[in-house]
Parts: structure tokens; C-alpha cells; sequence
């Protein structure tokens, strides 16, 4: 077997000129892009006959030459219907992705998961979700982000004093809203078990044992932590939704709403 840099390659011929370098690579593309007009009539109608029986752009592609970007423009400009989702996977069956709602990085990230092994390198990982030596490299690569005023994140511009950029904390803010009403929905849904409030703002999870404190001492997290890790233990039992007024109120005794004639 040739070795890598034995290999054709589009950059092997260029020179150090960038102009040159330039030129070469337009010149490739416009070859690559003038396969599909090289087709002959009775070429595009074949591909066209043979696409709606069944075959996929990358066989049609491999069959005449060109590429599926350059099948796809045939199809869309001889205004060819695609294909829905039921007749692909009548004709590919399980080899085509399903339209779970994930993007390809979330499917990769889940199926290492699943396997025990770190999304970025491939090592074996149990002990969390990426290995040490990964954790320790994104470690430095945000801390050299921090140190030139980035946003440790995306590396977006952030305000002074801030942490993170506006986009980073929308996100984030989005994130830990939907973990909460994730949660408040496993446990009854968005109404305060007390006294009948729906407003999620003022929703939060209660203790049933009033053993609040014990638990975050013993989790190290609090907010939207301890969302994160009901949600990875399966939402346990002895928590229930209680609005922040009758929440606080339990320290004191009975809620004060219940004595005004106002029950869930």
C-alpha cells in the first residue's frame, strides 16, 4: 500500500505561489462541477429513470461519473419530487438515518456513551463522560480562552466581568429551564401541589422528608445540578412540586394557604 504523502493529491502539484495555489484549486472545482454538463440527454434521463426506481445519488453518482451534489441539481432543476420519508425507508430500510430530531455529533456523542468510550478520542471512559486526558485539554484550552478575554465556550467576544458571552448565556439559561420543567413534569407537572399555582417561575421541587440540605451536601451541587442528577437517576421518589411560598412555609408548619380555605 503507497504511502499517505505517495498518494495524488489536488495539493501535490501547487506551488509556493499563493496566486498559482489559487488558480489550481478554482480549476479543480470547475472540473469537479462540470461533470453533470458532460452527460449526454439520454444520460440525465437514465439517471432520472433510475433515482425514482429506487437507486440512491451516491450509486447514480458512482455510476456515471459525477457527484451527488451534482445528482441532486439534476434532480432538483428536472423538478424530480424527493423522496418522503416512509418510500426511504421502504427502499433502504435501516440503512439510512432515522429523523430522531438529533443532529449527527448528538448520535455520535450517544453511541459512545453507550459503549463507555470518550466522544473525542475513542478511550475507554467510565468513570464520566469524557476521559481525563480530554477533560485536562479542554481544561487548558479554556483557561488560554479566559486569559485572552474570551468567552471560555465558544470563544465569542464576552463583556467585561462576565464569564460568558450573551449567546453562551441565553443557551445556558435555555438548558437549565429545560431541565427544570423536565423535572416538575416528572413529578406531577407545573402545579404546586399546595396551593394550585401553574406559574413555572415560581415552581420548584420539595423535599418530602425535609432532608433538603443532607441531599446537596451530599450531591455538591445546587440549582439546575440537582436537576441534572435526578434526571440521570431515573427521577427517584420523595420529591414534589410546591410553589417558593409554600415551600418556604413548611419550616414553620402547616402552610398558611390551606388555613385560608385555598387546597390544591
Amino acid at each position: 500500500m503507497a504511502h499517505r504523502s505517495d498518494q495524488p493529491s489536488l495539493f501535490n502539484h501547487l506551488s509556493a505561489d499563493p496566486l498559482e495555489e489559487a488558480i489550481s484549486i478554482n480549476r479543480h472545482y470547475e472540473k469537479r462541477r462540470s461533470r453533470l454538463w458532460k452527460l449526454t440527454a439520454e444520460q440525465k434521463d437514465e439517471i432520472v429513470r433510475r433515482y425514482v426506481a429506487g437507486e440512491s445519488h451516491k450509486a447514480l453518482a458512482k455510476a456515471f461519473g459525477s457527484t451527488p451534489g451534482n445528482i441532486h441539481t439534476l434532480l432538483k432543476r428536472r423538478k424530480v419530487p424527493k423522496r418522503t420519508h416512509a418510500e426511504a425507508m421502504r427502499i433502504f430500510g435501516d440503512k439510512i438515518t432515522i429523523h430522531d430530531g438529533k443532529t449527527t455529533g448528538k448520535r455520535a456523542y450517544d453511541r459512545c456513551k453507550a459503549k463507555k468510550k470518550c466522544p473525542s478520542c475513542g478511550q475507554q471512559c467510565y468513570s464520566s463522560v469524557l476521559c481525563m486526558d480530554c477533560r485536562k485539554k479542554r481544561s487548558e484550552y479554556r483557561d488560554r480562552l479566559m486569559e485572552q478575554g474570551l468567552c471560555p465556550q465558544c470563544g465569542g467576544s464576552k463583556e467585561v466581568g462576565r464569564r460568558y458571552c450573551p449567546a453562551c448565556r441565553a443557551g445556558q439559561r435555555a438548558f437549565h429551564q429545560r431541565l427544570k420543567e423536565q423535572a416538575l413534569n416528572a413529578y406531577g407537572g407545573c402545579r404546586c401541589v399546595c396551593c394550585g399555582v401553574t406559574d413555572m417561575v415560581f415552581l420548584c421541587l420539595d423535599h418530602i422528608n425535609n432532608n433538603g440540605a443532607e441531599h446537596r451536601r451530599r450531591l455538591g451541587n445546587r440549582g439546575s445540578g440537582i436537576y441534572s442528577t435526578l434526571k440521570r437517576q431515573g427521577y427517584p421518589p420523595g420529591f414534589q412540586v410546591l410553589c417558593h411560598n409554600c415551600n418556604f412555609a413548611k419550616q414553620f408548619g402547616p402552610c398558611p394557604c390551606k388555613k385560608l380555605g385555598n387546597p390544591a
